[in-house]
């Protein structure tokens, strides 16, 4: 189950990063600061990886856990701060490396990611998979 949550998730994955890295690199091709445009860019993808993740991934069609939102939150506060500051770290790292910025970016997305989805899964959603599960086999 784990395993196909995780490739659904990575699917999910795919427009959000997109999403993160066209705001990114729009933002610095504004003059805007490098760590501000990752934060921006990470926030923007936020909406859709919410709802994307919860109807599609986890399952949550028709149930709508009211806290769900706010350990949502929490979680990408905490890998915001994880996000930004491996990207900052992989940009000293890559001083010298050509496309250091995308390299980075993939660095910070890739740390950010593994988090996500293992907040998503035993944080945010876990007690009502748990839950849906156990009405599941109920039925049975």
């Amino acid at each position: 189950m784990i395993f196909k949550q995780f490739g659904m998730f990575l699917l999910v994955g795919i427009p959000t990063v997109l999403i993160d890295l066209i705001v990114y690199y729009g933002l610095i091709s504004l003059g805007l600061n490098i760590g501000i445009s990752k934060a921006i860019g990470f926030i923007t993808s936020l909406v859709l990886t919410y709802f994307a993740n919860k109807l599609w991934t986890f399952g949550h069609i028709r149930y709508f856990p009211p806290y769900a939102p706010i350990k949502f939150t929490l979680l990408y506060l905490f890998t915001l701060v994880i996000n930004v500051v491996s990207n900052k770290l992989a940009l000293q790292g890559l001083a010298t490396v050509q496309y250091k910025l995308f390299y980075a970016f993939l660095i910070a997305t890739a740390c950010a990611s593994i988090l996500n989805f293992l907040g998503l899964k035993f944080f945010v959603f876990y007690k009502d998979i748990k839950k849906r599960q156990r009405r599941q086999a109920n039925k049975m």
